[in-house]
């Protein structure tokens, strides 16, 4: 999300899921035409706040305020969660294809699909374009590797099985995530200037997938599990 800008939720209503758009003066708007019945991936804003991803089984949705719902790609295979680069006009995914992890790359102005990498089984550029978080096959740490340079950096304190629902958000200052605490389920930090794991304060009771930060890091998503609520937590800096 971005900021002033609206927030994107998947709702149930009427016994069928929809992509609704709530902005911080109350106002809610349905921007998905297509009833949503099987796994959808989480919602994810494009960089420039303009548009949103959402995976829907095993196809990719494109959704814009003002404009029909648009199909990406389709396959018989499982795809992941898609990122989006900084441009906010491509995208990455994970495909398994023969039962292998691939990672493509979805180009928006030519609406072609190519193989980006079959060594990695993560990548997620950050939204700001300095850097991409990425994992390879049979690694379980996670490496970032800087756009100025193509240096690669592995985060050795940074390791998959130590994450909780393997969410990801890669931000300029930061890479988020949930971990367990004693008092419940937090979305911690990992601050890239210092390679610290840091709490963020914001805590929640009881256990949840759905969580995500605004572009400028200044907040942070999330509902509490109740229904009809969302949470809003403020990010000292």
């Amino acid at each position: 999300p971005v900021l002033g800008r609206a927030a994107a939720v998947l709702t149930r209503r009427a016994g069928e899921w929809h992509l609704w758009l709530y902005y911080p003066d109350g106002r809610q708007q349905q921007i998905s035409t297509v009833a949503i019945n099987v796994r959808t991936n989480a919602p994810v804003f494009s960089p420039d706040g303009s548009r949103i991803l959402l995976g829907i089984g095993n196809e990719l949705w494109l959704f814009q305020q003002g404009s029909e719902p648009k199909l990406l790609t389709k396959t018989d295979e499982q795809i992941g969660t898609a990122y989006w680069a900084a441009d906010s006009n491509s995208i990455y995914y994970g495909q398994l294809q023969r039962g292998l992890l691939q990672i493509m790359h979805h180009d928006l102005t030519d609406g072609q699909s190519k193989l980006f990498s079959t060594q990695l089984q993560y990548y997620q550029p950050s939204a700001d374009g300095s850097y991409a978080l990425q994992r390879r096959l049979g690694q379980d740490n996670y490496e970032i590797v800087r756009s100025s340079d193509n240096s690669v950096k592995a985060l050795l304190d940074f390791k998959d099985t130590e994450l909780l629902f393997k969410t990801l958000y890669a931000r300029a200052g930061g890479i988020y995530f949930y971990r367990q605490v004693d008092t419940g389920f937090e979305v911690a930090r990992y601050n890239l200037q210092t390679g610290a794991i840091e709490s963020t304060g914001t805590v929640r009771a009881v256990q949840g997938r759905r969580f995500d930060v605004s572009l400028d890091e200044q907040f942070i998503y999330l509902d509490d599990g109740k229904k009809g609520d969302i949470d809003v937590g403020w990010l000292d800096k």
